[in-house]
């Protein structure tokens, strides 16, 4: 199955997935050839990782230096097709683990994010939209984390207790809840 076609298969919990499902797709449809490339300055697909730890009590986290705040792993499909294999690579790159394993293959949850004008590298970076394809994955929480520095300045298993508004962003929040909920069909 392609990724457009794994896109079209996944099934919204929300009216904000219904309603970003149709507006990726579009976009991709018409933006094939650049959408999966962070070089397309209005957006691309970006791959992102959540992480449970076996017994579905703890997430793991990286502090992000650009958004400067906790998040889960991910990042830019950069020309890859396989969206979960791309969730895998960055979630492996920025946390150091090898021991990563899909809850389920398919896709967990559609977003689209805003991104403001940042510098990356020394260059400037315009604002843009993300087209978050997100995935349920697990590890072993007792393997050493290792993070990427030129990413993130940490990374860490967080309680799913600690997923409320004095720790994230209420987007953020409601984003990691929907994904809690998802992964509770695989306990």
């Amino acid at each position: 199955m392609n990724w457009i076609s794994e896109i079209e298969a996944f099934t919204p919990c929300s009216e904000q997935e219904a309603r970003d499902k149709e507006i990726i797709l579009k976009y991709s449809r018409t933006h094939a050839g650049t959408v999966l490339l962070r070089s397309d300055p209005i957006a691309h697909c970006t791959s992102s990782a959540f992480i449970l730890n076996k017994e579905q009590t703890k997430v793991l986290m990286i502090f992000h230096k650009i958004r400067n705040s906790w998040s889960w792993p991910g990042g830019h499909a950069d020309g890859n097709e396989d969206l979960l294999a791309a969730a895998l690579q960055e979630a492996s790159e920025e946390t150091g683990l090898s021991d990563l394993s899909p809850l389920t293959r398919d896709i967990a949850s559609l977003d689209i994010f805003p991104v403001e004008s940042h510098r990356k590298r020394g260059r400037y970076v315009n604002p843009h939209l993300h087209f978050s394809v997100g995935y349920l994955l697990t590890a072993d929480e007792n393997t050493p984390l290792r993070f990427c520095p030129e990413e993130a300045a940490a990374a860490k298993w967080i309680s799913i207790k600690e997923i409320h508004s004095k720790n994230f962003s209420q987007s953020d929040v409601l984003l990691y809840q929907k994904l809690l909920a998802r992964a509770k069909a695989f306990k």
